[in-house]
């Protein structure tokens, strides 16, 4: 008898709420599409050379494949598995900077590529001449810039607060306490 009151116990803790199946299920989905689709675009890209496009867009597109792996394992993934467990195992201020880091890498590169393609539109023959090396130089000053960017807007809270980034202070928080 005793034995079914400890399981029934632990039954009850563990109840995910209507909300948590919904995360579940929208994050799964996202891993689901996210990953494979990402994946598939880089092998297409980098294996078979199955973009047709300028050199520049070309590595834009497998930069913004990039990207969005590391937001599906390093934010979705993460948060999806807190929901199941039903509390946060992850440091914050990690998981707070790839909230930032990724998705704003992701979203630079889409408006770079957006400005590569209305420049080809706009002048034409240049367009043939562009290189890998100025689509990387582009890609690596976004990655750096983001990064940049986020490294200051962290550190500004311990310098004026003179504490280390929490929760509290940190630009995004999506910590549970």
């Amino acid at each position: 008898m005793e034995n079914d009151v400890t399981t029934a116990a632990a039954t009850t803790d563990y109840q995910i709420s209507g909300d948590g199946y919904l995360l579940i299920g929208w994050c799964a989905l996202t891993l689901l599409f996210c990953l494979p689709g990402n994946t598939l675009v880089l092998v297409a890209s980098m294996k078979y050379k199955a973009i047709k496009l300028d050199k520049v867009a070309t590595i834009l597109i497998e930069n913004i494949a990039v990207a969005d792996i590391c937001v599906a394992l390093f934010t979705v993934l993460p948060r999806m598995i807190s929901a199941i467990a039903e509390k946060w195992e992850y440091g914050c201020t990690v998981t707070s900077l790839a909230t930032i880091i990724f998705p704003g890498v992701s979203i630079q590169l889409i408006v770079a590529l957006n400005v590569s393609k209305l420049t080809c539109l706009l002048f034409p023959l240049r367009a043939r001449t562009r290189t890998y090396t100025q689509g990387r130089i582009i890609a690596v000053s976004l990655w750096s810039g983001i990064l940049l960017l986020v490294s200051v807007l962290e550190i500004v809270p311990f310098i004026t607060l003179g504490e280390p980034c929490t929760a509290s202070t940190s630009i995004v928080t999506i910590c549970a306490t």
